[in-house]
């Protein structure tokens, strides 16, 4: 039987609304390629000291009672 746990902290962002792509950012688009514009997204299956080398961001579907699930590798620039 597994054991009860208590409250588990998660990170929380909410995804660009309008983000410049294209050459020199002279387009706009919305949001990115795995979440809508302005959608909440909850982080999870990562841990402190792991440099985050890939993680699982969770956030609502499209319909109701359905959730997105995508494995991500952090953005790192240069």
């Amino acid at each position: 039987m597994a054991e009860a746990t208590g409250p588990i902290w998660l990170v929380a962002a909410n995804v660009v609304l309008w983000r410049r792509y294209g050459e020199l950012g002279q387009e706009l688009r919305p949001g990115t390629k795995a979440f809508r514009g302005g959608a909440k997204v909850y982080v999870i299956d990562t841990y402190p000291g792991g440099a985050n080398e890939q993680l699982t961001a969770v956030s609502h579907g499209p319909h109701p009672g359905h959730c997105r699930c995508h494995a991500c590798l952090p953005f790192s620039p240069g």
